[in-house]
């Protein structure tokens, strides 16, 4: 027999770095261990976060995922990153 779903939403901080040598972009959470994000630029980073985000989720077996991202304000001067996401996810995850 199946276990039952609970409806569950998270909310996870996202730090976002950029190593100076190569000017990559990492995106890391300690809110949820095993995300790491590589990127060359905001726009790929942008397109990769999401995905690396469901898939972590559908690994911990969670279903059913709405996730949205949004940025924090900044103190950054025009052109620089925002240095940290937030982001929820509401999910469906087996009852424990």
């Amino acid at each position: 027999m199946d276990e039952p779903e609970q409806a569950v939403t998270r909310d996870f901080v996202i730090e976002i770095v950029r190593y100076a040598k190569t000017n990559l972009l990492m995106a890391f959470s300690n809110d949820l261990p095993g995300l790491l994000v590589p990127a060359r630029s905001e726009e790929q980073l942008d397109q990769r976060l999401s995905g690396a985000i469901r898939e972590l989720l559908e690994a911990q077996g969670a279903t059913d995922i709405a996730l949205r991202l949004n940025s924090e304000p900044s103190e950054l001067p025009p052109g620089f990153i925002p240095s940290r996401f937030k982001a929820r996810a509401s999910m469906r995850l087996p009852a424990s």
